[in-house]
């Protein structure tokens, strides 16, 4: 980490987080969630900030995958307690908007069998890509849950033209702070390598669990 975040700012930021959520405990597990306002792009000319980073630590235990499968994958997901659809369950989605729009209301994110997500846009249509849903691949050269951890482990994110933040989780609050410091420190580093012009493309950064008071990082 450069040194404009010392380790010393960030344990010191991720611990008033954790014990603002050990002060109010909710009766749900609250997020750590990053804000980074930019300062210094142009969307025009330098594009969106498009970017994909696997964190070393599940930020969201709840998060929810449903598997598009053939019956190889199906079975492994039965085997494992990960929610699945075979192909006679897709077919029945036959570009019915509101069937896939209350399909992607239920779960976080998609995965599908090589030879099923060929087919995913003919028969689904376009309403899981428009809730930035998309499946991604799972192969039969890896297992299905270590698929599945990578899944829950990752975050993608884009820029938009009507703002000038990011934000995504980074973890929980049930993380310890060395674990939270470093996904912080992981996503970072990984953001700095998509701005052209790195920490001068950076104005301010905190963090914040689901219902505490910000934490200014940068």
């Amino acid at each position: 980490m450069d040194a404009r975040i010392t380790r010393e700012t960030l344990y010191a930021c991720v611990n008033a987080v954790l014990e603002h959520s050990i002060s109010k405990q909710r009766r749900f597990l609250e997020s750590v969630d990053m804000m980074i306002v930019l300062q210094n792009y142009d969307h025009k000319k330098d594009g969106l900030i498009k970017g994909t980073f696997q964190f070393k630590y599940i930020p969201k235990p709840r998060f929810k995958v449903c598997l598009l499968g053939d019956k190889l994958h199906c079975a492994e997901a039965r085997a494992n307690g990960i929610d699945w659809m075979d192909r006679k369950a897709i077919d029945r989605l036959m570009k019915s908007k509101k069937l896939v729009k209350k399909l992607a209301s239920r779960y976080d994110a998609f995965i599908a069998s090589p030879m099923i997500i060929k087919k995913v846009p003919r028969i689904m249509g376009p309403g899981l890509y428009r809730a930035k849903k998309h499946p991604m691949l799972v192969t039969h050269e890896q297992t299905l849950m270590s698929r599945v951890k990578e899944v829950k482990a990752t975050v993608n994110f884009t820029s938009s033209k009507k703002s000038n933040c990011l934000g995504f989780a980074v973890g929980n609050v049930k993380l310890t702070a060395d674990q939270l410091v470093d996904n912080i420190e992981g996503v970072v580093t990984y953001l700095l390598t998509r701005l052209p012009k790195g920490w001068d493309n950076i104005r301010c950064m905190h963090i914040k669990s689901t219902m505490g008071p910000r934490q200014l990082i940068l």
